[in-house]
């Protein structure tokens, strides 16, 4: 079975990966699985794509194999796409659940709750680079919603859900999230290109 490494410690990611790619022949493995960890990589990128090439280049440099890395986060409208490509870093000695309320306080008084998740999932392999994005649109609520999922989930209500993310079960998370839909683009690519991945 061939092997791809998710430039990723997030357990969490790497299950949301298993399940979306089960039916292909590919064993996903973690950096940290094989002794590399992404603490000394800088995302100065300006956007999703250009974090998530980052981050796969400093990895793929140091193995033989294929490396998937993504880079995801909120933006919301009404503060101008913030947290966007800070969302991990934005209060980042805090809990998540510290960071939502942070979030629907700066919404307070807020009519325009829109926002939108966003995923760019870079491959990187044999000096060649792909970018696959995808795009998840909904609004923030006014408490937390669900107790599955991670990060934002339960304040982001999806619309074609119509409930949280971390109201959703996993098939449906990984049906309709921004990750999903740029895993799916991934999916088909890596279908069309087994014999040489």
């Amino acid at each position: 079975m061939k092997k791809i490494v998710l430039a990723t410690g997030n357990k969490n990611k790497i299950k949301e990966y298993q399940n979306l790619f089960s039916s292909l022949e590919y064993e996903f493995i973690s950096s940290e699985d094989i002794g590399l960890s992404l603490d000394a990589v800088i995302e100065d990128g300006l956007n999703f794509k250009q974090n998530a090439l980052i981050k796969a280049r400093a990895i793929a440099s140091q193995v033989s194999y294929p490396v998937i890395a993504d880079d995801s986060g909120i933006t919301i409208n009404a503060l101008y796409g913030f947290p966007g490509i800070f969302s991990h870093r934005f209060m980042e000695d805090y809990s998540y659940r510290e960071k939502n309320s942070a979030i629907m306080h700066m919404l307070e008084n807020c009519s325009n709750r829109r926002a939108s998740f966003h995923c760019a999932i870079a491959l990187v392999y044999a000096n060649k680079e792909f970018v696959f994005e995808g795009v998840a649109r909904g609004e923030i609520t006014h408490r937390e919603f669900g107790i599955d999922g991670f990060g934002y989930d339960p304040i982001f209500f999806s619309y074609q859900l119509n409930k949280t993310f971390a109201e959703a079960s996993l098939n449906e998370k990984n049906t309709f999230s921004h990750r999903a839909k740029a895993s799916k683009k991934l999916f088909e690519f890596l279908k069309k290109n087994k014999d040489i991945i």
